[in-house]
């Protein structure tokens, strides 16, 4: 932020409060930005650094809380998603200063979670994921919780199909899903990004990069869902979730061109087994102009002279390759199923005929 914003922001905050932001926001750059940089013989160095900062912040909001009401993850049950019944369903309001500390907290055990994850400390990452979880879950949802709760589901989801555990994954998503739903049914306000908890009053997000972030969440979770989905074979519910998580990235202008056109080449296939050919069609052309998104590809010449050019030579043709055979098999399918139709038009009308000769011959 600005100079004026900093000295109001150290105006109205207390010392601890203002070091807690530093730290929370020094974590956050060394886990997503210097993390980068780290050595291929300590690739975790930034992570670990991070983690440091945030066991710190969590001790100290565990210290400023002590006291004002429980906050002790404790081992209660742990909740079956997918089975909870009422959905942050708790008597105690999510906007109560008990609910905001709960949320604060969660916020830290959830990047916990995250950092081990990206680590591959697995039952570590699972173990944090699930005390955000049980701490948030006493609350009813609010625009103040609502972002925790449906993230911290999203990673519980894809730490579950990561071990092949695709029912449980199912669960955390489905969960993350109605959440989403019944947020936006029964509220729908922008609510708050997780770094806001950490910003001071003038340095928060504006209301509409915290609904693009808020909406990219759940853009998450239905295209984790279409994984899910596709592995239990349940082949149509696939192809509709990946199709919306398509048209979401697009709206929301959050994509990659080239994994974008990979995947909407990927669900024409499914389109086209269905003989949906409109649709095949549709998803291929879309697929070649958001595939030139990505830039012509370089020269022969261009890519002998560095070696960056050279990687983007090769990625660009692979791809570009990969939506041409998928045109390929479009064609071909599209074929093969107008011969079939054809073969059944004149196996019709031969018989037609035949019947036809059958009767004058018996008039004869």
């Amino acid at each position: 932020g600005s100079a004026p914003a900093l000295t109001k922001m150290a105006a109205s905050m207390s010392p601890e409060e203002r070091s807690l932001c530093e730290k929370y926001s020094r974590a956050i750059t060394l886990s997503e930005v210097e993390s980068r940089k780290d050595p291929e013989n300590d690739p975790f160095c930034s992570k670990y650094k991070a983690r440091e900062l945030l066991k710190e912040i969590h001790s100290t909001l565990r210290n400023l809380y002590a006291g004002e009401h429980d906050t002790d993850e404790g081992d209660g049950e742990q909740p079956l998603d997918g089975a909870e019944g009422e959905l942050g369903g708790s008597a105690c309001s999510g906007d109560s200063p008990a609910g905001l500390q709960a949320a604060r907290l969660g916020v830290i055990e959830y990047h916990l979670g995250v950092n081990h994850v990206e680590t591959e400390e697995l039952s570590a990452g699972e173990e944090h994921l699930m005390n955000c979880i049980k701490l948030l879950d006493k609350y009813t949802i609010s625009q103040e919780n609502i972002s925790v709760f449906i993230q911290a589901r999203n990673q519980l989801g894809i730490l579950w199909a990561g071990r092949d555990e695709i029912e449980k994954a199912q669960g955390f998503l489905e969960t993350a899903e109605s959440l989403y739903i019944r947020y936006m049914k029964e509220d729908g306000q922008p609510p708050m990004d997780l770094s806001d908890f950490f910003l001071a009053e003038e340095e928060k997000l504006s209301e509409q990069e915290r609904t693009k972030r808020f909406e990219m969440a759940h853009t998450y979770t239905l295209y984790y869902l279409a994984q899910v989905y596709k592995n239990l074979e349940q082949f149509e519910k696939a192809g509709r979730y990946c199709h919306t998580t398509l048209q979401r990235q697009l709206e929301f202008n959050h994509f990659v061109p080239l994994e974008w056109a990979i995947n909407a080449a990927t669900l024409s296939q499914y389109y086209i087994t269905k003989s949906c050919y409109m649709e095949g069609r549709h998803c291929l052309a879309a697929a070649l102009v958001v595939a030139g998104l990505a830039g012509e590809v370089p020269s022969e010449a261009a890519a002998q002279e560095s070696e960056t050019e050279s990687e983007k030579r090769e990625q660009l043709r692979q791809k570009r390759a990969e939506i041409a055979r998928c045109w390929i098999k479009y064609c071909l399918n599209l074929l093969q199923d107008a011969k079939k139709l054809l073969e059944v038009h004149v196996y019709s009308s031969v018989s037609v005929r035949n019947s036809g000769l059958k009767k004058t011959s018996l008039r004869l």
